[in-house]
This record gives structure tokens, sequence and C-alpha cells, in this order.
């Protein structure tokens, strides 16, 4: 019996043996931060994912994380509630998503003592960011003024690199990643690879990609000046992928944009563009968009083609709940 005369409910002598018997040695959060990382160093990971995991364990000791021992219902309650102010829910999701592995690992490794449900402070989804279809008109008209101010090296390279893009479909980080000798101008296509500085995102992402007409000009162009990596970085020492704030590959092509008046472009959705005007304008099947965009399933491939509304009002051209009246005989 309890102090107040309740029932106690037995508890299984086993079980409470091996609790008591557990050793939870909880870690520093850098030591915590460095075991993880470890885990996501190497072939095994993409390099995206692992800084992605690095954002993650950053943001939760910035939230008050000390130790493995933090990684709570409460603290993610607090999380959610603070980081929710200043990004998306759905990034929210995201990040915990890897704090929740982190945390996974650390009952693993006996750092943590049981594995964090929650259930209770898991934030719904939020709506989908709206995909803007940009027109022939307006890529045409960044292609042209891209070209016309490319003055030196890092003109010429932004040109190709939005050009390669709007061209082909690429996702971006395949774009960035090409090596020079990726492109083969005669056969006229490129070869998307897997590569241990970037792994692609799935396994049917590998394979060639045409290039059309207009884009083997550029390459030509570009091809002599480009070094070992397509799209280098300033020392040509790596890929573009990083940079000073303003002078990443996508800001760059956001702002260049902007110049002539066409708001928030970016290289995902000139994929998106692509996709669309691929089976609205340019004549190809979805089994030939779907090869060279090297989707999964069509489930998937039908997420970058969007409707085109007047074919959609055209079809319903008919409805009517009108009653027509019968001739008389």
């Amino acid at each position: 019996m309890g102090a107040d005369g309740a029932a106690v409910p037995e508890v299984d002598a086993e079980v409470f043996m091996e609790v008591v018997s557990r050793q939870i040695q909880t870690l520093g959060w850098k030591e915590f931060t460095r075991e993880v990382l470890d885990l996501y160093e190497g072939p095994q990971k993409a390099s995206s994912t692992h800084q992605k995991m690095k954002r993650a364990l950053t943001l939760a000791f910035e939230h008050g994380a000390r130790s493995s021992a933090d990684l709570t219902t409460s603290f993610a309650a607090r999380y959610v509630k603070e980081r929710s102010k200043v990004v998306s829910i759905n990034t929210v999701r995201g990040e915990l998503r890897y704090l929740k592995a982190a945390a996974n690992y650390a009952v693993e490794e006996d750092w943590l003592f049981r594995e964090p449900k929650w259930r209770r402070v898991w934030p719904r989804k939020g709506p989908r960011a709206r995909r803007v279809l940009y027109e022939i008109e307006e890529i045409a008209a960044v292609l042209g003024h891209l070209r016309y101010t490319a003055s030196d090296w890092r003109g010429e390279r932004l040109h190709a690199l939005f050009a390669t893009v709007a061209y082909t479909g690429l996702r971006r980080d395949e774009a960035l990643y090409l090596r020079t000798t990726d492109v083969d101008l005669g056969r006229m296509v490129i070869d998307v690879v897997d590569r241990p500085e970037r792994r692609l995102k799935t396994e049917e992402s590998e394979g060639p990609v045409p290039i059309p007409g207009e884009l083997r000009g550029v390459l030509a162009r570009w091809l002599p000046m480009a070094g070992e990596w397509l799209f280098p970085n300033q020392t040509r020492s790596g890929p573009w992928t990083g940079g000073s704030y303003g002078t990443r590959p996508t800001e760059s092509i956001r702002k260049a944009a902007e110049e002539i008046g066409v708001e928030g472009l970016t290289l995902l959705a000139l994929r998106h563009s692509y996709a669309t005007w691929a089976r609205r304008r340019w004549g190809m099947n979805a089994r030939q968009l779907m090869n060279i965009l090297r989707h999964t399933s069509e489930t998937t491939q039908a997420n970058y083609v969007q409707p085109d509304v007047s074919d959609l009002v055209e079809s319903v051209a008919n409805v009517s709940y009108r009653l027509t009246r019968r001739k008389a005989g």
C-alpha cells in the first residue's frame, strides 16, 4: 500500500534490475557532436547529410542543449516553439528528424536513458511553398542578360551554369559538381555520375542527359575557360558550391534575374520550369522527360509538371446544370 492507502503496482524484478544496472554516461555536447558527426563521415553518407546534421546539432546547442541527456520531450517542445518564430514549420520538422536520429544513437550507446518519442510536440506539416512557373520568355531574357553582361571569367561562369540547368533540367548539385570530362559534345550528352564529393539523390540519378543544340554552343565557348571542374570556385581548387554571402551560385542567379525584373528565380525553379515546358511546348512524352530528369516514379514526375490552366478551363466548357426542355412532338 502506498502512503495514501492506494495499491502500489508490482514492479517486474528483472526489469527493475536491468534499469538499476544500466549505466548511463551522458556526454557533453561538444563530445556528443563529435561522436555523432563521425558517423556521417565517409562514403556511407552524402556530404550534404553531414552538413545538415552538423547544422541541427549546432542549433540544438544554441537552444540550450548541453549534454546528450538534454534531448528530452520538453527540450523538443522549446525548440519547436523558438525555431518556428524564425523559419517555416517544415524546416523545423526537418531539423527535428536529424536531432531524433542523434538521440536514437545516444540511446544505443547508453548516453541517453530512453528513446525520445516527441509525438506530443512534433509539429504538423505546414503549407508547401508555391512553385513558380517561369515563362520561356523570362528565362530567355535572363539568358540574354547574363550573356550580355558577362564581362569577365565569373560572368562567363554564371552564364554557362544558368544555361546548363535551363537547357537540361539538372538538379542544382548535379550541375555544380560536374567535371569537364562529364561533358561530351561529340555525343551531345552530359554524364551525371556519383562522386565522393557529392552523392547523387538516388541510384537512378546517374545517367546521360542530352544537350540541346543551343546549349552546345554555350558549353563549347565555356569549356576552355573552366579547368577540372565545369563550374569551379574562384581559386579553381574545387566546385563552385560556396563563397561569401551574395556570391554563391543561387544568390548570384537570383540577383542577376532581379536586375531585369524576374523575381525569385533559382536553379530548382529552372528544373520545374524545364519539366513543364518540355511537356507543354517542346513535345516530350512522359517517358522521355522521366528519363531526362531521372525521376524514380511517375508520381514524382507529376509533381514537376504544372497543369496548363487554359486546357483545364477548356475541359470544363460543357459543364452545365441547366435543364434542357424537350420539344413538343
